[in-house]
């Protein structure tokens, strides 16, 4: 059952559930909605918030929403008014990561090679928890692929860098069991520059590492980074000699 307060309203969501059926604001992060459904109403309804009101009394039970009554396990997000009562917003809900995926994410990497050895992490948090990566991160409104780079690098790794080039640009798409994309994350590789500090995990990195192309093979990683990373770490080897 649905636990959102007494301040909470429904949305009628006529055509989604069929005519007029009620739907508490907190559930629109819940299934049977799509993830391109959800989205859609939640654009919606931040538009145009009193969609979420008209006609509507505040609920004093919310057992009555056709998606409520039908969800078991957390419970939904929050959906308050605000001060004046003239909006709703809805705390993030479980679902936050695949809302997100509805749209591809930009993201960098930076690949740097120090000594003969390639600088990885440990991804601590998804997509890809406990493999092992390139430092990197999603690009923050407003930064440079090379700005973005450099920070992601330094707050990951403690080391600094000095981007050079965009050599490669790859869609990581990850789905669950039923085929859902979970995440699309577009990529691009930069070929970077060692310029100082010691290697050690930050910010969303487990462990870092500074690997040879020996120490790849015990390390889990997605089959296009270790590719990527085997080929640098082999047009390194001869400038070495």
């Amino acid at each position: 059952m649905c636990t959102s307060p007494p301040t909470a309203r429904h949305v009628r969501l006529c055509g989604a559930f069929g005519p007029g059926l009620p739907l508490c604001l907190g559930c629109l992060g819940f299934a049977p909605l799509s993830a391109r459904l959800r989205g859609s109403l939640r654009r919606l309804l931040a538009t145009f918030p009193l969609l979420g009101q008209a006609g509507l009394p505040p609920c004093s039970s919310l057992a009555d929403c056709v998606e409520c009554s039908q969800t078991e396990g957390d419970a939904p997000p929050v959906a308050r008014a605000n001060g004046s009562g003239s909006a709703i917003v809805a705390t993030p809900c479980p679902t936050e990561d695949a809302e997100r995926a509805m749209q591809p994410t930009s993201t960098c990497c930076a690949c740097i090679l120090h000594g003969g050895r390639l600088l990885l992490i440990e991804r601590a948090c998804e997509p890809g928890k406990g493999s092992w990566s390139f430092p990197g991160g999603r690009i923050e409104l407003g930064e440079t692929i090379f700005e973005d780079v450099e920070r992601e690098v330094l707050e990951e790794t403690g080391v600094e860098i000095e981007p050079l080039e965009t050599f490669q640009v790859y869609d990581w798409i990850t789905r669950d069991d039923t085929g859902r994309i979970c995440f699309h994350y577009i990529v691009h590789y930069v070929r970077a520059r060692y310029v100082s500090g010691e290697a050690r995990a930050g910010e969303d990195a487990a462990r870092a590492l500074w690997a040879t192309e020996t120490d790849l093979a015990d390390l889990a990683m997605h089959p296009f980074v270790r590719e990527t990373a085997v080929r640098l770490l082999k047009e390194e080897a001869p400038s070495l000699l």
